[in-house]
Formats: C-alpha cells, sequence, structure tokens
C-alpha cells in the first residue's frame, strides 16, 4: 500500500483540521517521520488526538506506523510518483506512474470490497431474471461492461443512456426487475433519480460507488464500495476511479461463473459458435 496515495484518495472524507494535517504530510513526508505526535500536531497546528485520528482513518495502527509507510515511500522519486501528470513528462515516467496507481487500485478494492457484499449481489442476480444498468460519462463504460459479460453467459441486461426509456421498461417489468447503478461520487442527479424511481417501484437497487455515505448508497439495498480518485488534483479521465469500478465488476463476473460454472460456460460456447457464425456469412 502506497500511503502518500492512499492519504490523497481519502482527503475529502476527512474533517478540516485532518485535511490541513493531510496537506501537510502529502507535502513533507520525510519530514514527518522525524516528528513525534506532539512536535507533528504544533508544526501543523493541530491537537495530538488529530494526529492520532488521522493514522487511524487510514487504516493504520497508529502514527507509529504512519512513520514506518512514510519512511518507505518518502524518497523524491516516489514523491514524484502520486504527482498524476505534469508538463512535458516522459513516457516512462507515465508508465510508473499507472503501474503505481493501477496496482494501489487493486489492492486497496481488494481490502476494501467486502467480500458478503459480492455475494449478496450475486444472490440478487437469482433472484431477479431482469437487470437494468445505468451509468453516466465514465460510468456508463462500466454499465456496458456489465451488459457485455453478463448478456455472454445467458442473463438479461438491458442499458440505455436515454433514462426515460429505461424508467419505461423499468415500469412494466417492476416485479423481475433489478437495478444496477453507477455512480464514483455516488451524487449524480440522473442516477440517483433512476434509485429514487426503483424504490417507488419496489424495485432492488445495487448501487456501484466509491462514496459509502453517499446519497445513492443510502437509497440503494445493496452497496459494493470502490475506492476513488477525486482528490486527484487535474483527474484527466478518472482512470483510477473507472479502473476500480471494472475490476469490482470482474470480481462479480467471475463469482457470477465460479457459481454457475457449467451453465456459463455452455453459454459462452454457445455465444462464441453464433459470432463465429456471423463472421463467416458476412466475409
Amino acid at each position: 500500500m502506497n500511503i502518500l496515495l492512499t492519504i490523497q484518495q481519502n482527503m475529502k472524507r476527512l474533517s478540516p483540521s485532518a485535511q490541513k494535517l493531510a496537506k501537510y504530510v502529502l507535502e513533507n513526508p520525510s519530514e514527518v517521520t522525524q516528528l513525534n505526535t506532539q512536535e507533528l500536531a504544533e508544526t501543523v497546528g493541530v491537537s495530538p488526538a488529530t494526529v492520532v485520528r488521522f493514522s487511524k482513518s487510514m487504516g493504520l495502527a497508529g502514527f507509529t506506523e504512519l512513520k514506518l509507510k512514510l519512511a518507505a515511500v518518502s524518497g523524491e522519486d516516489d514523491q514524484a510518483l502520486i504527482e498524476e501528470v505534469t508538463a512535458d513528462e516522459t513516457v516512462k515516467s507515465i508508465k510508473q506512474k499507472l503501474a503505481l496507481r493501477l496496482n494501489h487500485m487493486i489492492e486497496q478494492t481488494n481490502q476494501q470490497l467486502d467480500d458478503v457484499a459480492v455475494e449478496r449481489t450475486v444472490d440478487l442476480f437469482d433472484e431477479h431474471p431482469v437487470i437494468y444498468v445505468y451509468g453516466i460519462g465514465a460510468s456508463a463504460l462500466v454499465a456496458q461492461d456489465i451488459m457485455q459479460k453478463f448478456t455472454r453467459i445467458g442473463r438479461y441486461v438491458f442499458y440505455t443512456q436515454d433514462e426515460h426509456l429505461l424508467l419505461s421498461s423499468m415500469a412494466v417489468q417492476a416485479e423481475k426487475s433489478l437495478l444496477i447503478v453507477i455512480s464514483n461520487s455516488g451524487e449524480t442527479a440522473e442516477v440517483i433519480h433512476l434509485a429514487q424511481a426503483a424504490q417507488e417501484l419496489d424495485i432492488t437497487v445495487v448501487a456501484l460507488t466509491g462514496n459509502d455515505d453517499s446519497t445513492l448508497a443510502k437509497l440503494a439495498n445493496q452497496v459494493m464500495t470502490t475506492i476513488s480518485d477525486e482528490q486527484v488534483p487535474l483527474r484527466v479521465a478518472a482512470t483510477i476511479s473507472l479502473m476500480a469500478q471494472l475490476y469490482t465488476v470482474d470480481i462479480l463476473f467471475y463469482n457470477y461463473v465460479s457459481r454457475y460454472f457449467y451453465e456459463s460456460r455452455v453459454k459462452v460456447k454457445q455465444s462464441r459458435q453464433l459470432v463465429a457464425r456471423l463472421k463467416r456469412d458476412f466475409k
């Protein structure tokens, strides 16, 4: 785990005093490793209790462990790697940064994603023959990925960017339906509107979000929480949060396939044969 990335990703969830402390730690990791709790608190202008709570909020036992984590990543090269991108950067540097972030994303997602939530979502797939899925922007790519994966193994998954069309279809299939909505922030207006409509129709809602305290999470029957990169200064293409969502979908998909291994294998084989035949016919 790269502690600097962890702090960066969790900045928004911290109290104002903890955010002040986090900014200092991100800018001065080497200096922090040389201070004790009282010294760091006085330097930043917060209480010693804030330092301890901040350390524990990062999933650590306390300030001593925070210093150990910082010592492991406080070299110049390591600090530069947490910057998203800089002017005139080399391809080699970009590759190193992305590799660091992606490896961190996988490790954090594996720790954060609740196994029970994944299993329960697969249960909900069993209980509902019709699955609706929706997301906007980068999250729309995740919605399409869910549709593509699960339709190949024989599940009926309906995806459209037309919110009105989706609502109309949900209204006539309410008793048999499951709605999966994707929003990194959990505050996307259109997604929240759909989740509210699903509640009114008594449709079960699964939320895939990076904020388990969001409006969307509170509306959902089941939440699968992913990591977020909202605190990255540029966040040019929501790269890490998108990859975390896609990785979570893969975990969900393979869990479903493992549960229904032989049936899924037959469906995949059938779909491959049909696609191959279609390709031959159009040659």
